[in-house]
This record gives structure tokens, C-alpha cells and sequence, in this order.
């Protein structure tokens, strides 16, 4: 099965913050160590250093933000002060999709269950 892993930047473009696709990359694998080895050889061919990368953010998951033998250990290793955030979207679009199973299908229904 194919993975793709989607890379975003964020920069600032005339003193205003931009957001822009960066890559996105086909993996066979879609582990830390496949996730890590695809940036690190994304900076390479761009020629940039890990000394440019300031910051990082991905959901939640084990492997991406866990404590040990994850994509966010092994970017602590190359940027020891990277800014770290957690995004909660995927948990909440999960909770809220599992709430709206329990809901009425049609609005009618839902005024008659009230």
C-alpha cells in the first residue's frame, strides 16, 4: 500500500506569515523512520539544513509525536529547541464522527426525537 506524506511550510513573505505545499512524497512505508528518511532527503536535494526548520506539527499519533523511536525524537535529535505543536483536529473530526452516528439520519426525525 502506498502512503503519501504531505510536508507544508510555513514562512514569512514580506512580513506576512504564508503557508505553502512544500512536497508530497510517495512512501511504501508509512513509519517514522520511512516519514523521517523522506524530509531528510527532501532538505538534501533542496539544499537546506536542519538549521532552518524552527518548528513542526502533526496530529497526535504514537509514531509521530511519541516518546521514544518517533518522528518527533528523531527531529529532537537534529533540532534539540524545534517549536512542537500538536494538532487536535483529527482526534475531534474522529470524536465528532462517532457523536453523529448516535444522531437522527433526517432533521425531521431529530425534532421528533427532541
Amino acid at each position: 500500500m502506498n502512503k503519501i506524506f504531505c510536508i507544508n511550510v510555513r514562512y514569512l513573505y514580506n512580513g506576512s506569515p504564508r503557508t505553502q505545499l512544500y512536497q508530497l512524497i510517495r512512501l511504501k512505508r508509512g513509519n517514522a523512520e520511512a516519514l523521517f528518511a523522506a524530509l531528510e532527503e527532501a532538505l538534501v536535494k533542496d539544499k537546506l539544513t536542519w538549521q532552518q526548520v524552527v518548528g513542526y506539527a502533526s496530529d497526535g499519533e504514537n509514531f509521530m509525536q511519541g516518546g521514544s523511536n518517533s518522528f518527533l525524537t528523531r527531529m529532537l535529535e537534529n533540532i534539540p529547541d524545534i517549536f512542537v505543536f500538536k494538532c487536535y483536529c483529527p482526534s475531534i473530526h474522529l470524536v465528532a464522527n462517532q457523536a453523529g452516528k448516535k444522531l437522527s439520519k433526517t432533521a425531521e426525525q431529530l425534532v421528533q426525537d427532541i
